[in-house]
């Protein structure tokens, strides 16, 4: 199979209120919905398709990368365990 040209973008909500997903490759970065958000996970789903090992503490050079091109894709700033804000 070929590898995706530009990353898959996903989002829950306005601005992504729920929870938001990047795929970017093997690699998945995940925000799940939620009153508290919890911290953003990262899969690599060529090693791990069922998605049970988060590989975020071990790959913070990924997960920064893939949160600044989906912050760039949606047009918003996001932080970690706080609620998106525009702009």
């Amino acid at each position: 199979r070929a590898a995706r040209a530009r990353p898959l973008l996903m989002g829950d909500g306005g601005p992504f209120k729920g929870g938001w997903a990047i795929r970017s490759g093997d690699w998945k970065l995940l925000q799940l919905p939620g009153k508290k958000l919890p911290p953003l996970m990262l899969f690599n789903l060529a090693d791990d398709p069922s998605e049970k090992k988060d590989l975020a503490a071990e790959r913070p050079d990924k997960v920064k990368d893939l949160k600044e091109r989906f912050e760039s894709w949606a047009g918003i700033r996001t932080t970690r365990n706080v609620k998106m804000t525009a702009g």
